[in-house]
């Protein structure tokens, strides 16, 4: 009965400790209207609009997120220290030739560069939004922001559950200890 008790307590103390952070599918919406907004040239109104795309999980390093119609030169063109990922989801607006997004780490949020193959591109930095904890925006004109979703919030057991769960669980082998014991 012990050696099943160790099994199982160690068994839920391994699934609670050891499973990623956050795994969960993370969807980010990128909004430019640096040129609706009055900024720009007319050369990087083609680079307006919202862009969304789905992410495994957070970005956490250097990332470039592709549009599937992206076409790989090979590792060669890639730049080291980045995270490459194609987003099979990634939409933009009507008639944009977007197909690619970098989002370099700064200690303020990201820079962000917007590219159309051919076509211009735009690089931008945006930063954390203290009031939306969600939102990264490019200060108080909001001509570019990212909106991050988490899109299957799975809630992590508070350190008061799982003592309630460790309690019941001693609890029943308590009890079932008692009652071997006394059959006897």
């Amino acid at each position: 009965m012990r050696r099943i008790f160790c099994a199982l307590t160690s068994s839920l103390l391994l699934f609670v400790f050891l499973r990623p952070a956050n795994a969960d599918p993370i969807q980010y919406t990128l909004t430019n209207n640096i040129y609706a907004n009055g900024h720009g040239t007319n050369l990087i109104s083609i680079l307006d609009g919202t862009f969304v795309f789905t992410l495994p999980s957070l970005m956490t390093t250097n990332t470039v997120v592709w549009a599937p119609d992206h076409v790989d030169l090979g590792p060669e063109f890639r730049i080291p220290g980045y995270t490459y990922i194609t987003a099979p989801d990634f939409t933009r607006p009507d008639g944009s030739h977007v197909n690619e997004l970098m989002f370099t780490l700064a200690s303020y949020g990201y820079v962000v560069q917007i590219d159309a193959s051919p076509g211009p591109g735009l690089a931008a930095p945006i930063g954390y939004n203290y009031s939306n904890p969600n939102l990264y925006d490019s200060g108080g004109s909001h001509d570019l922001t990212l909106a991050v979703n988490d899109l299957a919030a799975s809630p992590v057991p508070e350190p008061s559950t799982m003592a309630m769960i460790g309690s019941g669980v001693l609890a029943f082998v308590a009890g079932t200890k008692r009652q071997r014991s006394t059959r006897l």
